[in-house]
């Protein structure tokens, strides 16, 4: 066996012993490497447990525990699962049995990574790579038009990286909200949390950057999250910037650390400060890859052309891919093409490479022609692939399209109202083999402890369209599903998806609920200390309840959105702005409605701090009184820490 071998979304070299999955070079152990030697030479056939212990570990007496160790390793490796398998399947005491079909490269070549062309940025960056694993820190801005391929780009890189450096990978999400604060960087962090080198980052978390892995509460045992709380208390900006390159600096002592932010058009404000401060720091063993789409923000485009005057970044601008390119993709997936095919698929895609890959996808399926009522936009061809489906299979993209480009198989079935989880996720694996429009995604386990297979729309522009293309009832019907759903799932936690639940309320026109969510969205970015993101939520909060019938309900939230609004204002503008004032003195108002102290106290406080500011003693003196009043009244450790600060 010496040609690679190719089933489902992997390859193996047997030659060079490397497992891929997509874009990912997998590691194996000597054991589970062996094992899945023996099930690619007897695909379908049963191997029994005798069998394999005699030809893992000849001459050596070991139970059937360690084969079920090895089985399960080499099931995480392929991406598999025993409840739903797609290539290890379990005989009941007996043994196992391959379900793939290996196959070497056929005569019409399967799509890999769709990489062809770029050898220029790739080279580049390479040699980029090479400074920044030797210690001298690198950034690289990537920016191009949707689907010209960044992703891509950066993937192939990554392929190369990822046995010399810790890879962790951010996304911003537009549909959860472009505000929310430090999105991409909490997913990085949280993903080299998760990886192999977990342990040590944790730990490195917890000694040098509290205030970042406080938030991460599904890292942090729960014994240890109230002592982390309060190490985080008296949180600023200026501390979580610090904070953060400290953790950098220690773990690229002992590895360089590569890190991913893509889509940074969709990005916070507090991240591209973030870039700006790590950028400016002591050096590190570090590579941070930005990728943005051409027509981004002010605030992005004014970051990078800073960045590049300083020398502390470099722009890598992607340009559509040439004839030649072009005709380097076809050769990898026909064996035969003719020019007059080469001229239109090229014509036709303007040297996009998402639009020339699903070009080449339809003409495979076409028998090789291109058929001349061929749509010359993206959206009508991918609206073409869904139709290509069962009226099934339609409903279930189109389904999960609500949930993000990104969505779980739990997530899918409360759209659906179905508890048929294993037959939805069997489904969805299926498709991810047989159609253009999905891959296999992290698993995600929830607070209430389900555990999830995740799966995404291979493309934004993918998941934009089929999206698109739900009726606007229907629409509402599964964000609001969806938005109960998530509700329920992170009862405890429920501000890290305040912003997405927030979505969901609001396109399932709850508007109500999604201003509660805004206003936890809000008290989030306060303790980030993301003051400007916070007062975008406040905004978004008032407009939700303008919308809202019932008026209780609005004044008590309004209430929580004034409080949110004056603390971002006090730092912002001083304490004796005078829009932190009305902001304080409308919550004020709003508290002879809400007999809450722990909502009246902070009111106060804020009066208390502009009176004092602006030299109004007597006015500061008798807030000062009415706050030791409720200290008295009502017992609580907050309430009497601010009435002494007074």
């Amino acid at each position: 066996m010496t040609s690679v071998l190719y089933f489902g979304d992997c390859r193996f070299d047997p030659q060079r012993e490397e497992l891929w999955r997509e874009d990912t070079l997998v590691p194996l152990r000597p054991k589970p490497l062996a094992l899945l030697r023996l099930m690619l030479a007897a695909p379908g056939r049963p191997l029994g447990k005798a069998e394999l212990l005699e030809r893992l570990w000849p001459g050596v007496v070991v139970g059937e525990g360690a084969l079920t160790v090895c089985v399960n390793e080499l099931r995480s490796a392929l991406g598999d699962r025993a409840r739903t398998p797609r290539y290890i399947e379990t005989l009941h005491t007996r043994g196992y049995r391959f379900l793939g079909v290996p196959r070497s490269a056929p005569s019409v070549i399967a799509p890999t990574s769709g990489f062809v062309g770029r050898e220029r940025e790739l080279e580049r960056l390479r040699a980029l790579a090479n400074e920044a694993l030797a210690g001298r820190k690198r950034m690289v801005a990537i920016e191009g038009e949707a689907g010209i391929g960044k992703t891509t780009l950066i993937a192939e890189l990554l392929r190369e990286l990822r046995e010399r450096a810790d890879v962790a990978v951010g996304r911003c999400v537009e549909a959860y909200g472009a505000g929310e604060p430090y999105m991409p960087l909490l997913d990085a962090l949280a993903a080299l949390c998760r990886g192999v080198q977990g342990a040590r980052v944790r730990a490195a978390l917890h000694r040098y950057a509290p205030t970042w892995l406080v938030q991460m509460p599904a890292h942090v045992p729960e014994s240890e999250q109230p002592m982390l709380a309060a190490r985080a208390a008296g949180n600023s900006q200026p501390r979580m910037l610090r904070e953060l390159a400290d953790v950098i600096e220690v773990l690229t002592r002992e590895r360089p650390l590569v890190l991913v932010l893509e889509d940074l058009h969709d990005s916070d404000t507090s991240t591209l400060t973030l870039l700006r401060y790590l950028m400016q720091e002591r050096e590190a063993a570090l590579l941070v890859l930005a990728s943005f789409r051409s027509a981004s923000s002010l605030p992005l485009r004014s970051l990078v052309a800073e960045l590049l005057s300083h020398r502390q970044c470099e722009l890598l601008e992607l340009s559509p891919l040439t004839r030649d390119e072009v005709a380097g993709y076809l050769a990898t997936r026909l064996e035969v093409f003719d020019e007059s095919l080469l001229e239109t698929l090229h014509a036709r895609s303007g040297g996009n490479p998402l639009f020339m890959v699903t070009l080449v996808d339809h003409v495979l399926q076409q028998d090789g022609a291109l058929a001349q009522g061929m749509p010359a936009r993206l959206r009508p061809l991918i609206e073409l692939q869904l139709a290509r489906l069962s009226a099934e299979e339609r409903e279930l993209l189109l389904t999960a399209s609500v949930a993000g480009q990104q969505f779980t198989v739990a997530g899918v079935a409360a759209c659906l109202h179905s508890d048929r989880t294993e037959l939805i996720e069997r489904e969805l694996v299926r498709l991810t083999r047989e159609s253009p429009l999905l891959r296999i995604a992290d698993e995600q386990r929830w607070p209430d402890g389900t555990l999830t297979q995740g799966f995404a729309f291979r493309h934004v522009l993918q998941h934009e369209v089929i999206y698109g293309l739900l009726a606007p009832a229907r629409r509402r019907v599964l964000h609001d599903r969806l938005a109960q759903c998530l509700l329920r799932a992170f009862a405890g936690e429920p501000a890290t998806i305040a912003a997405e639940l927030a979505v969901h309320f609001e396109r399932g026109e709850r508007h109500a609920l999604a201003a509660g969510a805004v206003a936890d969205a809000a008290a989030s970015a306060l303790l980030r200390s993301a003051q400007s993101a916070a007062l975008a939520y406040t905004a978004r909060g008032f407009a939700l309840l303008e919308r809202a019938n019932d008026v209780a309900l609005r004044r008590q939230l309004e209430l929580r959105l004034r409080l949110a609004e004056g603390a971002a204002l006090l730092v912002l503008n001083g304490f004796g702005s005078s829009e932190a004032e009305r902001a304080y003195r409308q919550a004020h108002e709003l508290c002879a409605h809400n007999d809450d102290p722990a909502l009246l106290a902070p009111a106060l406080c804020g009066l208390w701090h502009h009176a004092l500011t602006r030299a109004r003693y007597a006015e500061a003196e008798r807030i000062a009184a009415q706050l030791t009043v409720l200290a008295r009244l009502y017992p609580d450790p907050i309430l009497r820490m601010q009435a002494s600060n007074t």
